[in-house]
Protein backbone atom coordinates (compact mmCIF):
# COMPACT_ATOMS: atom_id res chain seq x y z
CA UNK A 1 0.00 0.00 0.00
CA UNK A 2 1.04 3.58 0.04
CA UNK A 3 3.60 5.06 2.40
CA UNK A 4 1.53 6.04 5.78
CA UNK A 5 2.67 9.82 6.32
CA UNK A 6 1.53 12.15 9.00
CA UNK A 7 -0.82 14.75 7.90
CA UNK A 8 -1.06 17.36 10.94
CA UNK A 9 2.20 19.19 9.06
CA UNK A 10 2.19 17.19 5.98
CA UNK A 11 5.39 16.80 3.94
CA UNK A 12 5.03 17.69 0.41
CA UNK A 13 8.37 15.86 -1.45
CA UNK A 14 8.94 17.65 -5.24
CA UNK A 15 11.61 15.93 -7.73
CA UNK A 16 12.65 18.40 -9.98
CA UNK A 17 15.99 19.43 -11.38
CA UNK A 18 17.78 22.84 -12.76
CA UNK A 19 20.75 24.22 -14.06
CA UNK A 20 22.70 25.82 -17.02
CA UNK A 21 21.56 23.18 -19.56
CA UNK A 22 17.81 22.88 -18.85
CA UNK A 23 17.93 26.76 -16.50
CA UNK A 24 16.09 26.87 -13.40
CA UNK A 25 12.24 26.91 -14.86
CA UNK A 26 11.33 23.43 -13.19
CA UNK A 27 13.19 24.36 -9.94
CA UNK A 28 11.34 27.89 -9.93
CA UNK A 29 7.70 26.98 -10.81
CA UNK A 30 7.53 24.11 -8.26
CA UNK A 31 8.56 26.86 -5.81
CA UNK A 32 5.52 28.37 -6.10
CA UNK A 33 3.55 25.28 -5.48
CA UNK A 34 6.18 24.85 -2.23
CA UNK A 35 5.47 28.23 -1.19
CA UNK A 36 1.33 27.43 -1.10
CA UNK A 37 1.85 24.45 0.38
CA UNK A 38 4.02 25.84 3.38
CA UNK A 39 0.79 28.75 3.87
CA UNK A 40 -1.68 26.04 4.36
CA UNK A 41 0.84 25.28 7.14
CA UNK A 42 2.68 22.01 5.15
CA UNK A 43 6.42 21.13 5.16
CA UNK A 44 8.23 20.65 1.83
CA UNK A 45 11.90 18.86 0.40
CA UNK A 46 13.18 18.47 -2.64
CA UNK A 47 14.72 15.75 -4.01
CA UNK A 48 17.20 16.77 -7.35
CA UNK A 49 20.07 15.09 -9.26
CA UNK A 50 21.83 18.97 -9.67
CA UNK A 51 23.87 20.32 -7.07
CA UNK A 52 22.77 23.72 -7.38
CA UNK A 53 24.59 26.84 -7.43
CA UNK A 54 25.29 28.53 -3.50
CA UNK A 55 23.04 31.42 -4.39
CA UNK A 56 20.31 28.85 -5.50
CA UNK A 57 21.04 26.66 -2.29
CA UNK A 58 20.62 29.87 -0.23
CA UNK A 59 17.11 30.57 -1.85
CA UNK A 60 15.65 27.38 -1.50
CA UNK A 61 16.65 26.78 2.24
CA UNK A 62 15.78 30.40 3.15
CA UNK A 63 12.59 29.57 2.12
CA UNK A 64 12.69 26.57 4.98
CA UNK A 65 12.60 23.49 2.50
CA UNK A 66 14.52 20.57 2.71
CA UNK A 67 16.94 19.43 0.09
CA UNK A 68 18.44 15.98 -0.79
CA UNK A 69 20.82 15.47 -3.53
CA UNK A 70 21.04 12.31 -5.43
CA UNK A 71 23.22 11.48 -8.08
CA UNK A 72 21.73 9.46 -11.12
CA UNK A 73 20.45 10.47 -14.50
CA UNK A 74 17.19 11.89 -14.56
CA UNK A 75 14.50 9.64 -15.08
CA UNK A 76 16.55 6.50 -15.13
CA UNK A 77 15.85 3.55 -12.71
CA UNK A 78 19.33 4.76 -10.80
CA UNK A 79 17.38 7.99 -10.21
CA UNK A 80 13.73 6.11 -9.11
CA UNK A 81 15.70 3.82 -6.50
CA UNK A 82 17.57 6.85 -4.62
CA UNK A 83 14.31 8.96 -5.06
CA UNK A 84 12.35 6.03 -3.24
CA UNK A 85 15.50 5.72 -0.55
CA UNK A 86 15.27 9.58 0.30
CA UNK A 87 11.04 9.71 0.59
CA UNK A 88 11.51 6.08 2.34
CA UNK A 89 12.97 7.84 4.94
CA UNK A 90 10.65 11.66 4.81
CA UNK A 91 7.42 9.56 4.45
CA UNK A 92 5.62 12.42 2.39
CA UNK A 93 1.78 13.03 2.22
CA UNK A 94 2.13 14.02 -1.52
CA UNK A 95 5.01 14.03 -4.32
CA UNK A 96 4.98 16.14 -7.14
CA UNK A 97 7.60 15.30 -10.57
CA UNK A 98 8.34 18.14 -12.47
CA UNK A 99 10.86 17.26 -15.84
CA UNK A 100 10.73 15.83 -18.76
CA UNK A 101 12.89 13.34 -18.36
CA UNK A 102 9.81 11.33 -15.64
CA UNK A 103 8.41 9.30 -18.21
CA UNK A 104 5.61 6.59 -17.51
CA UNK A 105 7.37 3.87 -15.79
CA UNK A 106 8.94 6.62 -13.44
CA UNK A 107 5.63 7.55 -13.04
CA UNK A 108 4.09 4.52 -12.45
CA UNK A 109 6.64 3.74 -9.89
CA UNK A 110 6.36 6.43 -7.79
CA UNK A 111 2.42 6.57 -8.02
CA UNK A 112 2.69 3.23 -6.73
CA UNK A 113 4.09 4.01 -3.28
CA UNK A 114 2.92 8.32 -2.73
CA UNK A 115 0.10 9.90 -3.85
CA UNK A 116 0.99 11.71 -7.04
CA UNK A 117 1.37 14.71 -8.81
CA UNK A 118 3.07 15.57 -11.90
CA UNK A 119 3.73 18.30 -13.79
CA UNK A 120 3.35 18.70 -18.10
CA UNK A 121 3.80 21.03 -20.66
CA UNK A 122 3.50 19.06 -23.95
CA UNK A 123 0.97 16.17 -23.98
CA UNK A 124 3.78 14.41 -25.74
CA UNK A 125 3.53 10.86 -23.40
CA UNK A 126 1.37 7.93 -24.52
CA UNK A 127 0.13 7.75 -21.27
CA UNK A 128 0.18 9.48 -17.80
CA UNK A 129 0.13 7.84 -14.83
CA UNK A 130 -0.67 10.74 -12.03
CA UNK A 131 -3.35 11.13 -9.20
CA UNK A 132 -2.97 15.07 -10.37
CA UNK A 133 -1.83 15.94 -13.80
CA UNK A 134 -0.41 19.95 -13.82
CA UNK A 135 -0.39 21.96 -17.39
CA UNK A 136 -0.02 25.49 -15.72
CA UNK A 137 0.73 26.95 -19.36
CA UNK A 138 -1.88 29.32 -20.55
CA UNK A 139 -2.46 28.10 -23.46
CA UNK A 140 -3.44 24.36 -22.33
CA UNK A 141 -6.84 22.32 -22.51
CA UNK A 142 -7.68 19.18 -20.99
CA UNK A 143 -8.44 17.93 -24.32
CA UNK A 144 -4.62 17.64 -25.18
CA UNK A 145 -5.12 14.98 -22.60
CA UNK A 146 -8.11 12.95 -23.58
CA UNK A 147 -7.41 9.08 -23.50
CA UNK A 148 -4.28 9.77 -21.92
CA UNK A 149 -4.76 9.99 -17.72
CA UNK A 150 -7.80 8.02 -16.98
CA UNK A 151 -7.02 8.36 -13.41
CA UNK A 152 -5.77 11.87 -13.06
CA UNK A 153 -7.98 15.02 -11.78
CA UNK A 154 -6.93 17.57 -14.69
CA UNK A 155 -6.08 21.13 -13.79
CA UNK A 156 -5.21 22.75 -16.88
CA UNK A 157 -4.90 27.08 -18.32
CA UNK A 158 -4.29 29.93 -17.33
CA UNK A 159 -6.09 29.66 -13.87
CA UNK A 160 -3.38 27.00 -12.82
CA UNK A 161 -0.39 29.00 -14.00
CA UNK A 162 2.36 28.96 -11.74
CA UNK A 163 3.78 32.23 -9.83
CA UNK A 164 5.55 32.53 -6.79
CA UNK A 165 4.56 34.35 -3.74
CA UNK A 166 6.18 37.66 -4.21
CA UNK A 167 3.02 38.08 -7.16
CA UNK A 168 -0.04 37.01 -4.80
CA UNK A 169 -0.35 40.28 -3.35
CA UNK A 170 1.39 42.41 -6.12
CA UNK A 171 -0.61 45.23 -6.78
CA UNK A 172 -0.17 45.61 -10.42
CA UNK A 173 0.22 48.98 -11.88
CA UNK A 174 -1.84 50.45 -14.95
CA UNK A 175 0.82 51.28 -17.23
CA UNK A 176 -0.15 54.96 -18.34
CA UNK A 177 2.45 55.43 -20.68
CA UNK A 178 2.80 58.70 -22.70
CA UNK A 179 5.80 58.10 -24.42
CA UNK A 180 8.23 60.56 -21.91
CA UNK A 181 10.80 60.24 -19.18
CA UNK A 182 13.27 57.43 -19.35
CA UNK A 183 13.11 54.21 -20.94
CA UNK A 184 13.96 51.04 -18.49
CA UNK A 185 14.32 47.72 -20.42
CA UNK A 186 15.06 45.17 -18.28
CA UNK A 187 17.15 41.98 -19.60
CA UNK A 188 16.77 38.57 -18.06
CA UNK A 189 17.42 35.63 -19.89
CA UNK A 190 16.45 32.51 -17.48
CA UNK A 191 18.66 30.66 -14.72
CA UNK A 192 21.07 29.25 -17.21
CA UNK A 193 21.58 31.05 -20.80
CA UNK A 194 23.77 28.36 -22.14
CA UNK A 195 23.34 30.17 -25.55
CA UNK A 196 25.18 33.80 -24.51
CA UNK A 197 21.59 35.03 -25.57
CA UNK A 198 22.43 38.11 -23.30
CA UNK A 199 25.43 39.26 -25.18
CA UNK A 200 23.47 39.57 -28.16
CA UNK A 201 20.50 41.70 -26.44
CA UNK A 202 23.73 43.48 -25.30
CA UNK A 203 25.14 43.88 -28.59
CA UNK A 204 21.57 44.93 -29.75
CA UNK A 205 21.07 47.50 -27.19
CA UNK A 206 24.17 49.07 -28.10
CA UNK A 207 23.23 50.41 -31.49
CA UNK A 208 20.42 51.81 -29.71
CA UNK A 209 20.20 56.46 -29.05
CA UNK A 210 21.69 56.32 -25.33
CA UNK A 211 18.93 59.36 -24.25
CA UNK A 212 17.11 58.51 -21.78
CA UNK A 213 17.97 54.93 -21.80
CA UNK A 214 18.46 53.15 -18.46
CA UNK A 215 19.11 49.31 -18.47
CA UNK A 216 19.59 46.51 -15.89
CA UNK A 217 20.47 42.95 -16.54
CA UNK A 218 20.30 40.01 -14.87
CA UNK A 219 22.52 36.86 -14.81
CA UNK A 220 23.43 34.64 -11.64
CA UNK A 221 25.91 31.79 -11.07
CA UNK A 222 24.23 29.60 -13.44
CA UNK A 223 25.10 31.47 -15.89
CA UNK A 224 28.28 30.12 -17.66
CA UNK A 225 29.08 33.44 -19.03
CA UNK A 226 29.09 35.71 -16.48
CA UNK A 227 32.30 36.91 -16.55
CA UNK A 228 32.23 37.89 -20.16
CA UNK A 229 28.71 39.62 -20.14
CA UNK A 230 30.28 41.92 -16.94
CA UNK A 231 33.42 42.51 -19.43
CA UNK A 232 30.85 43.68 -21.61
CA UNK A 233 29.06 45.62 -19.40
CA UNK A 234 31.81 47.37 -18.23
CA UNK A 235 32.96 48.75 -21.59
CA UNK A 236 29.38 49.70 -22.62
CA UNK A 237 28.67 53.22 -23.30
CA UNK A 238 25.35 52.82 -22.37
CA UNK A 239 24.01 53.76 -18.57
CA UNK A 240 23.99 50.10 -17.97
CA UNK A 241 22.98 48.24 -14.72
CA UNK A 242 24.73 44.51 -13.68
CA UNK A 243 22.23 42.74 -11.13
CA UNK A 244 23.32 39.13 -9.85
CA UNK A 245 20.45 36.97 -9.28
CA UNK A 246 17.84 38.52 -7.30
CA UNK A 247 15.38 36.98 -4.64
CA UNK A 248 11.84 38.78 -6.55
CA UNK A 249 11.82 40.08 -10.01
CA UNK A 250 9.02 42.43 -8.57
CA UNK A 251 10.86 45.66 -8.18
CA UNK A 252 12.16 44.93 -11.10
CA UNK A 253 9.24 44.66 -13.03
CA UNK A 254 7.91 47.83 -11.23
CA UNK A 255 10.68 49.77 -12.52
CA UNK A 256 11.06 48.44 -16.13
CA UNK A 257 9.26 50.50 -19.26
CA UNK A 258 9.85 46.91 -21.27
CA UNK A 259 11.93 43.62 -20.72
CA UNK A 260 13.64 41.04 -22.93
CA UNK A 261 13.29 37.92 -21.67
CA UNK A 262 13.75 34.08 -22.63
CA UNK A 263 10.74 32.23 -24.35
CA UNK A 264 9.63 29.80 -20.59
CA UNK A 265 8.27 30.69 -17.57
CA UNK A 266 9.15 34.34 -16.93
CA UNK A 267 6.75 35.28 -19.77
CA UNK A 268 3.71 34.14 -17.50
CA UNK A 269 5.00 36.92 -14.96
CA UNK A 270 5.60 39.12 -17.43
CA UNK A 271 2.32 39.11 -18.78
CA UNK A 272 0.93 38.99 -15.20
CA UNK A 273 2.59 42.22 -14.08
CA UNK A 274 1.67 43.99 -17.39
CA UNK A 275 5.07 44.85 -18.65
CA UNK A 276 5.30 45.15 -22.20
CA UNK A 277 7.97 42.37 -23.40
CA UNK A 278 10.11 40.78 -26.43
CA UNK A 279 10.83 37.17 -26.04
CA UNK A 280 13.25 35.39 -27.77
CA UNK A 281 12.93 31.36 -28.46
CA UNK A 282 16.10 29.88 -26.68
CA UNK A 283 14.18 26.12 -26.63
CA UNK A 284 11.67 24.27 -28.56
CA UNK A 285 9.74 24.03 -25.28
CA UNK A 286 9.48 27.79 -25.43
CA UNK A 287 7.84 28.14 -29.23
CA UNK A 288 4.48 27.40 -27.76
CA UNK A 289 4.14 29.94 -25.20
CA UNK A 290 5.89 32.75 -27.39
CA UNK A 291 3.17 31.83 -30.25
CA UNK A 292 0.32 32.12 -27.72
CA UNK A 293 1.48 35.42 -26.18
CA UNK A 294 2.16 36.37 -29.34
CA UNK A 295 -1.47 36.07 -30.36
CA UNK A 296 -2.82 37.64 -28.00
CA UNK A 297 -1.04 40.69 -28.12
CA UNK A 298 1.17 40.31 -25.15
CA UNK A 299 4.85 40.13 -26.04
CA UNK A 300 6.86 40.36 -29.28
CA UNK A 301 8.74 37.81 -30.67
CA UNK A 302 12.09 37.91 -31.43
CA UNK A 303 12.44 34.62 -32.96
CA UNK A 304 14.91 31.93 -32.06
CA UNK A 305 17.72 32.99 -30.99
CA UNK A 306 19.98 31.42 -33.81
CA UNK A 307 17.86 33.35 -37.03
CA UNK A 308 18.60 36.53 -35.14
CA UNK A 309 20.68 39.20 -35.65
CA UNK A 310 21.85 42.20 -33.44
CA UNK A 311 19.93 44.77 -35.85
CA UNK A 312 16.95 42.48 -35.82
CA UNK A 313 17.03 42.51 -32.40
CA UNK A 314 17.61 46.36 -32.12
CA UNK A 315 15.48 47.38 -34.26
CA UNK A 316 12.45 45.36 -32.94
CA UNK A 317 12.96 46.98 -29.94
CA UNK A 318 13.61 50.43 -31.38
CA UNK A 319 10.07 50.31 -32.98
CA UNK A 320 8.55 49.25 -29.12
CA UNK A 321 10.29 52.23 -27.88
CA UNK A 322 8.66 54.26 -29.62
CA UNK A 323 5.24 52.84 -29.37
CA UNK A 324 3.61 53.71 -26.36
CA UNK A 325 0.36 53.06 -27.34
CA UNK A 326 0.98 49.47 -28.37
CA UNK A 327 2.70 49.00 -24.86
CA UNK A 328 0.19 50.01 -23.39
CA UNK A 329 -1.89 47.62 -24.84
CA UNK A 330 0.17 44.94 -24.43
CA UNK A 331 0.26 45.59 -20.77
CA UNK A 332 -3.44 45.42 -20.52
CA UNK A 333 -3.58 42.60 -22.50
CA UNK A 334 -1.19 40.45 -20.00
CA UNK A 335 -2.79 41.38 -17.14
CA UNK A 336 -6.12 40.24 -18.48
CA UNK A 337 -4.86 37.14 -18.88
CA UNK A 338 -3.56 35.78 -15.05
CA UNK A 339 -5.02 36.43 -11.93
CA UNK A 340 -1.52 35.32 -9.96
CA UNK A 341 -3.11 32.39 -8.06
CA UNK A 342 -2.59 29.05 -9.90
CA UNK A 343 0.36 27.92 -7.32
CA UNK A 344 -2.68 28.52 -4.28
CA UNK A 345 -5.01 26.09 -6.53
CA UNK A 346 -2.64 23.72 -7.22
CA UNK A 347 -1.65 23.20 -3.37
CA UNK A 348 -4.78 23.21 -2.79
CA UNK A 349 -5.92 20.32 -5.10
CA UNK A 350 -2.59 17.98 -3.91
CA UNK A 351 -3.43 18.70 -0.47
CA UNK A 352 -7.47 17.77 -0.80
CA UNK A 353 -7.43 14.93 -3.53
CA UNK A 354 -8.97 11.88 -3.40
CA UNK A 355 -6.63 8.92 -3.51
CA UNK A 356 -7.49 5.62 -4.64
CA UNK A 357 -6.43 2.83 -2.20
CA UNK A 358 -5.36 0.21 -4.92
CA UNK A 359 -1.60 0.48 -5.32
CA UNK A 360 0.76 -2.02 -3.95
CA UNK A 361 3.58 -1.17 -2.66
Amino acid sequence: MKAEADFQSPLLAIRADGNASIGMGHMMRTLAIAQAWKARGGRVCYVTADFLSSSARKRFLKEGIEMYFISAVPGSEDDREQTLTVLGKRKPARLLADGYAFHEAYQTAMRAKYPFGYIDDTADLDFFDADLLINPNAYADALLYKGKCAQACLLTGPAFTLLRKEFWNFKRPARLDKGSGPIRILVTLGGGDLLNATLAILNALETLPSENLEIRVIFGEENPHGEMLEKAIKKSEKNITFLPAVDSLVPLMEWASIAVTGGGSTCWEMAYAGVPFLAIILADNQKQIVSFLQSRGILISLGEYNQQTPEKISATIHSLIFDPKKRAEMSRAGQSLIDGKGALRVADALWNIQIPEKHPA
